[in-house]
């Protein structure tokens, strides 16, 4: 499976969108639901990007007490890594 090979521009934006979501998700946490629906958001946003292995790691978020990690900002690093 060829993953096709995107610019620094967009990976920056995409680092800058995954540590801000993890501002919110971490500072948000007292909206449960809220919180979800923004992980899924992210997450779907940042497909296109960094693939399906950003999506695995960031099925953690959807466990309880799980935001204060920054799961997002990780996991694009990994998958910034993994290509």
């Amino acid at each position: 499976m060829s993953q096709k090979r995107h610019s620094a521009m967009t990976w920056l934006l995409a680092t800058v969108a995954a540590v801000g979501n993890d501002i919110l998700d971490y500072f948000g946490g007292a909206l449960p639901l809220a919180g979800d629906v923004l992980d899924i958001i992210s997450t779907a946003f940042m497909y296109p990007v960094a693939g399906p292995f950003y999506d695995l790691f960031t099925l953690a978020e959807l466990i309880p007490g799980v935001d204060v990690i920054p799961v997002h900002t990780l996991a694009l690093i990994a998958a910034y890594l993994w290509r």
